[in-house]
Parts: structure tokens; C-alpha cells; sequence
């Protein structure tokens, strides 16, 4: 499970009323934390990607925002850098120095 999940209506027409969302999410958000293991963190994104879901990983720590996608080379953004929604979340867009205030 993501910290944060993006299912648009054309995947998911109708909202699910389950514990455990059946389908693969458009976006996957991860802020990576401490207590979080690398190789976990790799199997969840190959996961992911797997199922056509893109996703952006978090790193408080070092300022960075990877954005991996289907078939594509990940993007490591920094903190001069934005953050497209691409097809997934067209015409939205954050700055990352806007995601890791101070």
C-alpha cells in the first residue's frame, strides 16, 4: 500500500467501498522514512510499474523526488526542479521546493 494513491476514473469508473482497492493505482506517491528497507522499496516500485502504475518516491532526507514510470528511465528531480503529472494528472504541477518547505 502507497502513502498516497491516485485511481482515475477510467481505471476504477466507480469509487471501492473495500479495505484493499483490487486495482493497480495510476499513481503511487512513497515518502520514504527511516525505518524503510531499499530492497522492500525497489520490489514495491517494480511492482508498480508492472502494473502500469507510476510512481513518485519521496526522499525527505536528501530533497529529491524520483519519478518512475513504465518504460521510461526514472528522473531524480531536485530542488530547482518540478514535478509534472504528466498523462497520469494532466496540467498539474509542483515545484519541490514546494513539497520540502524551510
Amino acid at each position: 500500500m502507497p502513502d498516497v494513491a491516485f485511481i482515475s476514473k477510467a481505471r476504477q469508473p466507480e469509487p471501492s467501498h473495500e479495505a484493499h482497492n483490487p486495482n493497480a493505482p495510476d499513481l503511487a506517491v512513497e515518502v520514504l522514512s527511516p525505518s524503510d528497507d531499499p530492497g522492500d522499496l525497489r520490489i514495491k516500485v517494480t511492482n508498480y510499474l508492472a502494473a502500469g502504475t507510476v510512481v513518485w518516491v519521496v526522499d525527505p532526507d536528501k530533497k529529491v523526488v524520483e519519478i518512475h514510470a513504465p518504460g521510461k528511465r526514472a528522473d531524480r528531480l531536485g530542488m530547482k526542479e518540478t514535478i509534472s503529472g504528466g498523462d497520469v494528472l494532466p496540467g498539474f504541477a509542483l515545484a519541490v521546493k514546494e513539497v520540502f518547505p524551510g
